[in-house]
């Protein structure tokens, strides 16, 4: 299950998904000389809804930014990458329909290692432990700009697993973090 970090202020249901069964986050990871390493980390988009104000529909944009954090020492978590902020639409009944962008898979986003290609293969991560946390945000009904609520969760489930371009991806487990090399 994921980890609330913090909820602020005026915020609606929200979900997500993070269980052993459904990890929150995929860390694919490569062979190289070095070892197996981690590459690239999918994540899925949260379950928004608007907050509940009335008894008929009530509408509210809503949105959310994915980070991924390198742990550095003991329990210090440092952003080393950030999606760009997605904002949609939600009811109190029906949740935000995120846009997608190019080379989203399902709707999730993927965080890459940065730096040129290796052998023609993303570059992997350094050494270090990953792990993904959301921020949610609830925007002022009618508004697109005025925040009125907003909550940070930690993913606590990441399944690992090799890439494998002859077939199914070779699953090694869940961690609650990344590690790179496995």
């Amino acid at each position: 299950m994921s980890t609330i970090i913090r909820e602020v202020g005026l915020i609606g249901n929200y979900n997500v998904e993070d269980s052993r069964a459904n990890p929150g986050a995929t860390a694919i990871y490569d062979f190289f000389p070095s070892g197996l390493r981690v590459t690239r980390i999918w994540v899925p988009a949260p379950t928004m809804y608007a907050r509940d104000l009335s008894g008929g529909a009530d509408f509210q944009v809503v949105g959310f930014r994915a980070r991924l954090q390198e742990r550095r020492s003991r329990n210090r978590w440092v952003t080393v990458q950030s999606s760009s902020e997605r904002r949609a639409f939600a009811t109190d009944k029906k949740p935000a329909e995120f846009p997608k962008e190019l080379g989203e898979l399902g709707g999730a986003l993927a965080f890459d290692a940065p730096g040129p290609l290796v052998d023609g293969r993303l570059r992997p991560y350094e050494h270090g432990r990953y792990r993904i946390v959301h921020s949610l945000i609830w925007f002022q009904p009618g508004t697109e700009t005025n925040r009125e609520g907003y909550a940070t969760v930690a993913i606590t489930n990441h399944r690992q697993t090799v890439a494998n371009s002859d077939g199914p991806n070779h699953f090694l487990g869940i961690r609650s973090y990344c590690r790179s090399p496995h």
